[in-house]
């Protein structure tokens, strides 16, 4: 039994994902650093785009994917989903209530990158477990860069994820490409 590949899928992946980096850039742009804030600027721009074009990819090329087919992979990611943002949510709650709110990127940034690693095995993104190891890291960066320098904990954790995500989706608008040019638009099957 073989795996399918559906560009339509790929694309969409593009299109979150890229969403997210440019989320992600702007959370960083609220550190002030000029510099920091001119890549944030650019790397928000490059996700809103590469977003841009993964929706009108998906919506131009391919047809909705069998609903019985995506709806146990989809109740999984929801599953992992819920069990990651309960103690992300939860730890947002006590950094604000101890007054650490400068802390909260960094929380956010580790729970999107633990999600990201439970999320590999039922998403078809290349290289996620990579992304998911580098969005993680990014947090982990952000605590030491702030206790050995002035710089905004925001600022670290707001580049490495958004660069992170803006690298996962734009090889995601990629294999969409790649897939629709093999299969002529179509989903196809390949052998396990």
């Amino acid at each position: 039994m073989g795996m399918t590949i559906d560009p339509r899928t790929r694309g969409l992946s593009a299109a979150v994902t890229g969403a997210c980096a440019a989320g992600w850039f702007a959370w960083a742009r609220s550190g002030e650093s000029d510099s920091a804030n001119l890549i944030s600027e650019v790397g928000a721009v490059a996700g809103v785009v590469i977003a841009l074009a993964g929706l009108t990819f998906a919506a131009a090329r391919y047809a909705a994917p069998h609903a019985a087919a995506a709806a146990a992979p989809r109740r999984r990611a929801i599953r992992i989903g819920v069990s990651v943002a309960v103690p992300v949510i939860a730890g947002v709650g006590v950094l604000a209530a101890v007054g650490a709110e400068q802390w909260v990127p960094v929380w956010v940034c580790a729970g999107m990158g633990l999600f990201i690693l439970a999320s590999a095995g039922v998403v078809e993104t290349p290289f996620l477990t990579a992304i998911g190891v580098a969005v993680t890291a990014s947090a982990l960066l952000a605590v030491i860069v702030a206790a050995e320098t002035t710089l905004a904990p925001v600022i670290v954790a707001g580049l490495g994820a958004g660069t992170c995500l803006l690298v996962a989706a734009a090889g995601s608008l990629a294999a969409a490409a790649a897939g629709s040019r093999r299969t002529g638009g179509r989903a196809r099957r390949e052998p396990a």
